[in-house]
């Protein structure tokens, strides 16, 4: 039997039956894996095929799911650096797109010790698949090793509130976006499906119900060199002040007549306007663990170890954290900090509130909302003048959406319930800018603004 020749999509028939004896082979190589004992022989005849870098590459672009299966054995086994080879072997056919494979091989460098690879696995897993929680629960735990403990914190947050949502789906099947995402543990006999043709079109619907739980943000690597970590953040600077250039010149182009450029000027806004929401430095630890969906609600009955295992984590980085995070936010506010990424604390205010008030023109309602409260939320925002500002767009926004009914904020102070109440009457919503004005008299009835 011919082991040197890796077989190619598109074999010919009279040669189908040897590559089939040669795929039954490596079956049951990785069966002898998965039994104790058999570890060394497995890899005795694993060796014997004695394929070249050129001669593997084909095989795993041909057959990704034996390789992977094939992998995970390997690793099970206590094989990590042969392990490691195949999933990047399969890395390198599927790019960074495959949550699982990027999962394991960031579990096969952190047994051989290597945070930092590891790491940058990790992170990558992260960013293919959003949704991970296990990625992000490793992840966790070496920032938690490492002393980087407020990550570690914002990691188990983001983690527990991806649990809570799946549990509320758990009645929806939700499948992976992942290499064993078909066919599970083990491929039809004569699976020749090449790489780049893994994924499954149904599974974004299938989790739709709580993909998008947790936001996106901005994630540097903390155990990468030095100087690599500094050029990346400047990198990053950059690339926002391009960004926000891009911004500017874009709504004059919008000014001046040319509505196409709206939708690209709103996406670079959200890109803005997240980076800056995803840092907790503007945010108390309360209003940024709220923001990332951590709302310490009960665990699931699914996982109970798994979830338990996380509780503890939380509560003991919340202890060791949050508490003394906030201090520092209080006791040094932002009197002295002007920008942030060169970009004027004012500017930024009017890019969370026009970029709010595109949403709400666009009837999202909810999205327009939660930009005003973040703004509202941020510690660099709190002076009487950002403070007002930002109220009087949560009502163009209410107006907008036509929520007569229900003001986006009720604890708001004489002039501002005056202001919408003037503007729900020239809307001709008479009964409802009424009980503005009754509202306004009822908690200040000398106040000179009432009519």
């Amino acid at each position: 039997m011919n082991h040197t020749q890796a077989p190619v999509s598109g074999v010919p028939d009279e040669e189908g039956s040897e590559v089939d004896s040669d795929l039954e082979d490596l079956r049951d190589d990785i069966a002898r894996l998965d039994q104790s004992g058999h570890v060394s022989e497995a890899l005795n005849h694993l060796d014997l095929l004695a394929w070249d870098l050129p001669q593997k590459k084909e095989f795993v672009k041909d057959f990704p799911f034996l390789v992977y299966d094939l992998a995970s054995e390997l690793s099970r086994g206590g094989r990590q650096q042969v392990a490691i080879e195949y999933f990047q072997l399969l890395r390198e056919c599927l790019g960074d797109t495959d949550s699982a494979v990027l999962l394991q091989l960031g579990r096969g460098y952190l047994a051989l010790g290597k945070q930092s690879n590891a790491e940058e696995c990790l992170l990558a897993a992260i960013e293919a698949d959003h949704d991970s929680i296990d990625a992000r629960i490793e992840l966790a735990n070496i920032y938690e090793r490492a002393r980087e403990d407020e990550e570690a914190l914002i990691l188990a947050a983001e983690a527990m509130a991806l649990q809570d949502a799946r549990a509320r789906s758990a009645n929806e099947p939700a499948t992976k976006h992942s290499i064993t995402s078909k066919y599970g543990r083990r491929p039809p006999r004569r699976c020749r499906r090449r790489c780049g043709s893994l994924k499954e079109p149904s599974s974004e619907t299938q989790q739709s119900s709580w993909k998008s739980v947790v936001p996106r943000r901005y994630r540097p690597k903390r155990l990468t060199d030095p100087q690599r970590r500094i050029q990346e953040e400047q990198d990053r600077a950059a690339k926002l002040t391009s960004q926000y250039e891009a911004v500017r010149d874009l709504k004059r182009e919008i000014a001046a007549g040319r509505h196409d450029l709206v939708p690209i000027w709103m996406s670079t806004c959200k890109e803005l306007v997240d980076d800056f929401r995803s840092l907790k430095r503007f945010y108390t630890w309360e209003k940024y663990l709220h923001f990332l969906g951590s709302k310490r609600r009960c665990s699931s009955p699914v996982n109970e170890g798994q979830q338990s295992e996380l509780s503890e984590m939380y509560d003991r980085l919340s202890r060791c954290v949050a508490p003394h995070g906030d201090q520092v936010v209080r006791g040094m506010g932002f009197g002295g900090l002007k920008a942030h990424r060169g970009i004027a604390f004012d500017e930024w205010l009017d890019l969370f509130l026009d970029y709010a008030i595109s949403l709400a023109i666009l009837h999202r309602r909810e999205e327009a909302y939660q930009i005003c409260k973040a703004a509202k939320d941020s510690n660099v925002f709190q002076s009487s003048e950002s403070c007002f500002s930002i109220h009087v767009a949560w009502t163009v926004c209410a107006i907008y959406t036509n929520d007569e009914a229900h003001p986006a904020e009720m604890n708001i102070d004489i002039c501002l319930l005056m202001l919408y109440g003037h503007i729900l009457f020239t809307s001709t919503s008479y009964a409802y800018s009424l009980s503005y004005f009754l509202r306004a008299r009822s908690i200040d009835p000398s106040n000179p603004m009432q009519p």
